[in-house]
Parts: structure tokens; sequence; C-alpha cells
């Protein structure tokens, strides 16, 4: 899925981060209910972007399922909190952290992260994930940074301009059109 999403440009509306990640846990397919229970969301400020929304759902959903993933193989029993989705914004920038206590990524792993096709450990996927939700970040004028060890587990922030008044007034007279 993620493949045929590289490289689109998508519907670019405004998006509420806090909306986001809430529609994006809604419909995410929980394996087992004790890792829905895991998940909490803290906003500090929520903040609008722009972007495509269906896309930035696919691009949470992968770092979900990563940090889900990481958290299975280290984790016998969830706590609430073991996976934290963080919401804030300063002056222009907002930031959505995706925060999780499970396995940290090896150094060796961590450069590579952002390349498509890099993929390792237990719960490889395709190593699509990441670079699609870095691609995503930059379409939107922002980037991602991961940091990981074992003290912090891992945290990957997707940093996105806000959108400007002007952007967020344009993106709802632009609904409206048929």
């Amino acid at each position: 899925h993620n493949a045929q999403m590289l490289g689109l440009r998508g519907q670019q509306q405004a998006l509420s981060a806090h909306a986001l990640v809430q529609a994006t846990l809604s419909k995410f397919p929980f394996p087992d209910p004790k890792q829905e229970r895991c998940v909490q969301v803290q906003v500090e400020n929520d903040f609008v972007f722009l972007g495509d929304a269906q896309q930035w759902q696919q691009a949470l959903s992968n770092l979900l399922k990563n940090a889900l993933d990481s958290l299975h193989h280290t984790k016998l029993h969830l706590e609430p909190g073991d996976l934290r989705i963080d919401i804030r914004s300063r002056g222009n920038k907002g930031r959505i952290s995706v925060i999780d206590d499970g396995l940290p990524i090896s150094r060796q792993v961590l450069p590579h992260v952002f390349e498509p096709y890099y993929s390792e450990g237990p719960a490889a996927g395709l190593g699509l994930g990441l670079p699609f939700c870095l691609q995503l970040a930059r379409q939107a004028g922002g980037n991602m940074a991961i940091e990981s060890d074992a003290v912090t587990g891992t945290v990957v922030h997707i940093y996105l301009p806000i959108a400007t008044a002007a952007q967020q007034a344009e993106s709802a007279a632009q609904k409206g059109q048929p």
C-alpha cells in the first residue's frame, strides 16, 4: 500500500494533528485490545497543517505498526502509555511524536531507517513505511527525525509547518467546490 502512495501529491487540505491521530487510531486494526489500551495521546497544543488525510492516516498507521511490533517483541504485558503519541506546536512548527518503550533500534540500523526497502529486525516489513512518512513530511515542507536508545525507547518525530490562516481559509474554500 505504501508503494502505491509513494510519489502521490494527494488532496491538500487543512488537517488538525489531533483529529488526524484520533481518526487513525479509530481505524487502526489493533490485533489485540491490550494493544489499543497501551496507546496514550498527549496533546500539549494541537496544530493544523496542510496534507492529504488518507496519506497521513497511512503514514501514522505505519508508525503505530512499527511501535506495536517493537513492543510485541519486548514486553509480555503492555501498560497504558507504553506507546505514546505526543502533539505539540511552537511558533510556526508543529510536531507529532510517536514514542514506544519497545526494543531500541540498533545503532547500525538507525542511520538507514529512512532508506526505501531497508528493513531489519524480527518484524521487518517491506521497508517502505518510514520512507513514505518522510516523503509526506517533506512534501508538506516538514521533516522527520528518529531517536532510539535503551533508556527512552524509540521516538519518531514528524515536524510540520503550521498552516497559515490564509492557507486554512483557501483549503476550506476548495472543499466547497464541486
